[in-house]
């Protein structure tokens, strides 16, 4: 058809087309219309550098958060009924991280004036302490909430005492932090340029009796830590024999190397979330069952019962989106969650969430609110918490940064 054309340049003007056709399906994917919001099934289940400022003296002062918590629209209900459900912002500021630590105030950092402040839900908030730190990248609250450790961007890592006022310094090589139940421990990952200095690590708060807990060599990015709250495991390592493209095995990490049962998960990009007695495991993964969709398991993982009584939730989500209070799991679930979200979580970013209950005795869940902002549209939330008393859901509104909440209960 083409006599003067050579084999080569037919070879590569295939190639070219190919390629464009390519590029063309990646573009439809990328910009075709998202599906519409898919309510999962409910299941009933089974019968300091940088010249860091000194701690001040505690210094408490009231100020009316700059919104009301009155809703600005009909249609939503005021309190959480399965439905639409107002959400009002607590602050005009960004927020980090929130925690709820007893009553129905929440504690958390503001990113414009560089303090901790704890907000009732009617738009009340006190000051936790006069210190300012500034530039903030992420917190970690001890279960108490009286204390944090502070990350900042240049790698210094801070710990903040409220009750006493006091600041500590912890080594620039850790990070991912998780706090012993009493709250006067924690552990994290010690990372050094030299795989073999990469280890698991326990700190006391004030910085001291840094000790080594189990090395981790070049696999520290398979490497969860995360502090049982019954003592018995501070990290989760996905280091554990393969048995297919979809099927591994998680170590459970002890203080003095336990030769623990491991647990066996099928699927990849696992997240996991411990109980709040350390007796269960929330976790999240994917695998091409659920159309590469994260998707919550809950199963028991005391050392003497890993493994047993798996329950798969039903909900497509990610495990570090929940929180428990009262016996109970509340998760974010994203609405119209597109196919391959688990190997690429970017595809989840600004998808309305909705509020999802778990009993975690029987594994039942139950739709609780569709959260809407003042302009009657849905919420992507971040650092869901749940007050000591039940009555308040507190979130972070991921597209301002604004602190929230919405009633559960009357």
């Amino acid at each position: 058809m083409f006599p003067n054309l050579d084999k080569r340049k037919l070879i590569l003007l295939v190639g070219v087309g190919l390629a464009v056709v390519v590029l063309a399906w990646l573009l439809y994917l990328a910009l075709r219309p998202q599906p519409a919001p898919v309510t999962p099934p409910v299941n009933e289940g089974p019968g300091v550098p940088g010249g860091l400022p000194s701690a001040g003296n505690l210094n408490i002062n009231v100020n009316q958060a700059p919104v009301s918590t009155t809703p600005l629209f009909p249609s939503a209900s005021t309190i959480a009924e399965g439905g639409v459900t107002a959400a009002p912002a607590l602050t005009s500021g960004s927020t980090v991280q929130p925690f709820t630590s007893a009553g129905a105030g929440a504690r958390y950092y503001d990113l414009s004036t560089c303090q901790f402040y704890e907000t009732q839900p009617n738009g009340e908030r006190t000051t936790l302490s006069d210190a300012k730190y500034c530039s903030v990248q992420n917190v970690t609250w001890s279960p108490d909430g009286q204390s944090t450790v502070l990350e900042f961007p240049d790698g210094a890592n801070v710990v903040y005492d409220f009750a006493t006022n006091k600041q500590y310094t912890l080594p620039k090589e850790m990070t991912e932090f998780s706090f012993a139940p009493s709250g006067g421990q924690i552990v994290g990952k010690y990372l050094s340029s030299n795989p073999a200095d990469n280890w698991i690590v326990s700190v006391n708060t004030n910085g001291s009796q840094l000790t080594p807990i189990e090395p981790m060599g070049e696999n520290a990015d398979k490497v969860d830590v995360s502090w049982s709250a019954n003592n018995q495991v501070v990290a989760l390592s996905r280091t554990g024999e393969a048995s297919g493209l979809f099927s591994q095995q998680v170590l459970l990490i002890g203080f003095h190397g336990e030769n623990f049962r491991s647990l066996q998960i099928e699927g990849r990009g696992f997240v996991p979330k411990w109980t709040p007695d350390g007796q269960k495991l929330l976790y999240s993964v994917y695998s091409d069952a659920t159309n590469y969709m994260p998707m919550l398991y809950l199963v028991d993982a005391a050392t003497d019962r890993v493994g047993q009584n798996k329950i798969a939730l039903g909900l497509n989500t990610w495990a570090d989106k929940c929180t428990f209070a009262g016996g109970l799991a509340y998760c974010a679930v994203p609405q119209g969650l597109p196919e391959g979200a688990g190997f690429a979580r970017a595809l989840a970013q600004g998808l309305p969430d909705a509020i999802w209950q778990i009993d975690l005795a029987s594994g039942g869940t139950a739709l609780l609110a569709q959260p809407m902002n003042e302009q009657g549209q849905g919420i992507a939330t971040s650092g869901i918490t749940v007050s000591a008393d039940g009555r308040w859901l507190y979130f972070t509104d991921a597209a301002t940064g604004q602190l929230r909440s919405v009633q559960l209960k009357p």
